[in-house]
């Protein structure tokens, strides 16, 4: 040390030659024994600002280090800038550094600004703000400031999380239950995408809400649940992990008896009888509370209308007088073990009166009803199944419509004993079909026994095209009394040809 004198600087300048980074150290040294230089000469090191803010899209953060009171030293001066340990910023995955030690040199007589440059990594996943924590260390320490010796870089998510958006975000749908499932890209109601950036883990759900409909459609729209649509809610929120992108079904139409994944909503429209203008169920996406994606402002409510099937919504349904009446009700809203009323007319606004009903299970997934022979005097034409649950007034609606085919009560015909030909037309009824209708004259449709000798053999007459009756064998009719006798209909089919008197029934 007493060789390397302020002084004497050459031994310091070949020094500096073989390791500029520590030699001139010494000399410092010497100077500060021989009370040639002070601490103050040395001047001080220290972060002008301790703290620094950086996105991840930022790429670079720059620190600055600041020497002040030092120009008439003549001390090189080193600042080594450390990690610290507790930094949550990991080196080498959130940020790149020259190493764990970084450094910055003042030569002597120089002040000002030095740099510390760190590189920082964009790793397109989500995370909480990140610190690297610095510390800083100054060699000679006289040269270290008393304060602001600790600095921290703060590293926030560059919100690069992505939009999630629904398409579309409205659906015409029709009543209907498709019988059996289909393909995801056909069954599909409402499909959501993630795009424009990955990062983060996001959650989404869906709520049925009719306060999503807006000023659009009225409250007298808005489908009935349970008894115009079926609504299966997610058991579980849609999903795209930290890095996902790519599009998910987050409702899709049922078939019957099917039942959605558990992360997706699943519904239908119940097939109905009822002649209405639209049905409109209405929904809320929302995103789980520390999802980082953000919900497109058009994504906001989504809109299911239905395409109304009309009368024959439940299903196309036919019954014909003198022959039992059985409906498959699967397709309906109608489950096992519910009672309703079928009436006569197109709607349920009058069915007292009506023939109860009651729907049936078959199995584990069908359901009927079964009315026997029950609609063999009804009145032919258009008649309501009215669904009522429990059997009150003011809870019931059309579920389905039925056509009933045959002829009316009502129907009167005169004949005249002795007249060679006794002829009916123009009967009053429902699809009446020429060369498959007979008519038979009786005192009790469907008893045989009732039948007097002479209209046993002549009284029976086929409907021809132009929708007449003709019996021509008046002669044997005119031995029978004359008075009023009934008119029973017969419809032949696979099952039965209208040769015995016990199949006219009606």
């Amino acid at each position: 040390i007493q060789e390397f004198t302020p002084l004497d600087m050459a031994p310091c300048q070949m020094c500096r030659r073989l390791c500029s980074l520590y030699c001139c150290i010494w000399p410092a040294l010497a100077g500060n024994l021989s009370g040639n230089d002070s601490n103050t000469s040395m001047g001080t090191v220290y972060f002008p600002d301790v703290s620094v803010t950086v996105s991840e899209k930022d790429k670079f953060a720059v620190l600055a280090l600041e020497r002040t009171g030092g120009s008439e030293s003549q001390v090189t001066v080193v600042a080594h800038v450390k990690v610290h340990p507790e930094s949550t910023a990991i080196l080498g995955k959130h940020f790149l550094a020259a190493g764990s030690i970084m450094t910055a040199t003042w030569l002597p007589g120089e002040d000002g600004l030095r740099t510390i440059v760190i590189r920082i990594v964009d790793d397109d996943t989500w995370s909480e703000t990140k610190v690297i924590k610095l510390s800083l260390d100054v060699y000679p320490q006289a040269a270290k400031a008393a304060h602001s010796t600790e600095g921290n870089v703060y590293i926030n998510d560059d919100g690069d999380s992505g939009v999630l958006a629904f398409s579309p975000t409205l659906v015409r749908l029709p009543e209907r239950t498709p019988l059996l499932p289909r393909p995801e890209n056909e069954s599909c109601i409402f499909r959501v995408e993630r795009t424009g950036g990955s990062s983060g883990k996001v959650e989404l759900g869906i709520d049925l809400n009719f306060q999503a409909c807006g000023p659009r459609f009225r409250p007298y729209e808005y489908g009935r649940l349970e008894h115009d649509f079926d609504w299966f809610p997610p058991q579980s929120q849609m999903i795209w992990e930290d890095g996902e992108l790519g599009s998910k079904c987050a409702v899709k139409e049922l078939a019957w008896f099917e039942l959605p994944a558990p992360d997706q909503g699943g519904f239908h429209f119940w097939p109905d009888a009822e002649i209405e203008t639209v049905d409109v169920v209405c929904f809320s996406p929302f995103l789980v509370q520390n999802s980082t994606a953000t919900l497109r402002a058009d994504s906001s409510s989504l809109i299911i209308s239905s395409i109304d099937a009309g009368r024959h919504g439940g299903g196309k349904l036919i019954c014909v007088k003198g022959f039992p009446c059985w409906h498959n009700f699967t397709q309906t809203v109608a489950d096992g073990n519910t009672s309703g009323f079928l009436v006569a007319g197109e709607t349920c606004k009058n069915h007292s009166g009506g023939y109860q009903f009651e729907v049936r299970p078959a199995g584990v997934l069908h359901t009927y009803v079964d009315l026997g022979f029950q609609l063999n005097d009804a009145p032919p034409g258009v008649m309501s199944f009215c669904l009522s649950p429990w059997l009150l007034d003011d809870d019931v609606f059309l579920v389905a419509s039925m056509t009933l085919m045959g002829p009316a009560s009502s129907n009167v015909a005169h004949c005249t004993k002795g007249a060679r030909i006794c002829k009916v037309s123009n009967l009053l009824g429902e699809g009446l079909r020429p060369r498959t209708d007979y008519l038979q004259i009786m005192l009790e449709c469907g008893v045989a026994e009732s039948v007097p000798p002479g209209f046993a053999r002549a009284a029976r007459a086929v409907m021809d095209e132009t929708g007449t009756f003709l019996f021509e064998d008046s002669g044997t009719m005119a031995e029978e009394t004359p008075g009023i006798y009934k008119m029973c209909w017969c419809r032949s089919s696979p099952n039965g040809s209208c040769n015995q008197l016990s199949e006219f029934r009606v």
